[in-house]
């Protein structure tokens, strides 16, 4: 019989079954690491709702043509074009909402109304927006990595409690040391 200390294992999460039919914003999907993002959830998660896709853009028409140059185009896309083969655009567009606009500014540039309408039924937010740039002028850096980011926590409280939110960042993830890094993870160090 089992030792009554062992202790129990939790089931292994099934982030399919989890995000089956769910609703993501992700921000940054014309960035590298939105893009990858967002081709591992449309690899990894077919069954995903929808990944509504904040891009900086003047009007969504603007918005769309640049998804559609910097990101379908993409080489991060290729697991999911070779997945889909012709019918990329088709499962895209099934997929995927495509929205202007900017973090850096406040209900990322809606009126109230639309930053409502935003907010309501989402499920997550993947935060990948941000100033690559490592040293920028202050103004900017601050405008795009810490109001950008602000704004978004925003409307993931907006979007209320069952909304997870994640921020995924490139910023001084070397620190101080030259070359390659490779990352290694030490507990308790």
């Amino acid at each position: 019989p089992p030792s009554s200390s062992a202790p129990v294992q939790p089931p292994p999460l099934d982030l399919t079954r989890l995000y089956a039919g769910k609703r993501i914003f992700l921000t940054g999907s014309t960035g590298f690491l939105g893009k990858v993002a967002l081709s591992t959830i449309l690899g990894k998660l077919p069954g995903v709702g929808k990944v509504v896709c904040l891009v900086r853009a003047r009007d969504d028409a603007a918005a769309e043509d640049r998804f559609l140059k910097d990101v379908v185009a993409s080489p991060a896309l290729d697991p999911v074009r070779e997945r889909h083969g012709l019918g990329l655009r088709d499962f895209i567009r099934s997929k995927v909402e495509v929205k202007a606009g900017d973090c850096s500014e406040e209900r990322r540039g809606l009126d109230e109304a639309g930053f409502v309408a935003l907010a309501k039924g989402l499920d997550a937010i993947v935060h990948c927006a941000g100033l690559v740039d490592f040293v920028p002028p202050l103004d900017k850096g601050i405008a795009a990595n810490v109001e950008g980011t602000l704004n978004v926590v925003e409307l993931a409280k907006l979007a209320g409690k069952k909304c997870v939110f994640l921020h995924v960042s490139t910023c001084f993830v070397q620190g101080e040391r030259g070359g390659q890094v490779l990352e290694e993870l030490r507990p308790n160090e």
